[in-house]
């Protein structure tokens, strides 16, 4: 007995260069296209997520200063309780403090900026720099003038 014969379907063509690059670009349209709205959307949270942190910097920045002006002022208490100075002498005493700390900060600040960031990758770009200019000047001189 012979084994039963099967009909393969007929495939359609394959499609052309045209309709493979068409199907392609729509492949990549679309691609895109949700790649650039997961952005949008990640883009929003991302706004939105930095905006509380800065409200809460913001918060925290003004309760650091409220407490460190009523520490300040609680110790200014507490030094003109214990020393019977006047409270002129105290205030002067806590204002010459601040001043000091804040030249201080003011020197350091000059002297870190005194000296110039990235001074080995800039000194290796201007190396690579250099080459390139003398590799170039050297070939041009090397080449034949017409």
């Amino acid at each position: 007995m012979d084994a039963p014969t099967r009909r393969v379907p007929a495939t359609a063509a394959p499609p052309g260069l045209v309709e493979s690059v068409r199907l392609l670009a729509g492949s990549l349209v679309g691609s895109l296209s949700a790649r650039l709205e997961l952005l949008g959307l990640e883009s929003r949270e991302a706004a939105a997520n930095y905006l509380r942190v800065l409200v809460l910097a913001v918060v925290a920045l003004i309760g650091l200063v409220f407490g460190y002006f009523f520490l300040v002022l609680g110790l200014a208490f507490l030094v003109q309780a214990g020393t019977g100075w006047s409270w002129v002498t105290v205030t002067a005493a806590f204002g010459a403090a601040h001043l000091a700390v804040a030249v201080f900060c003011a020197f350091s600040i000059k002297t870190r900026l005194a000296t110039p960031a990235f001074t080995e990758s800039l000194a290796e770009l201007r190396k690579d720099r250099d080459w390139l200019n003398r590799d170039l000047s050297t070939s041009a001189t090397d080449s034949p003038r017409r």
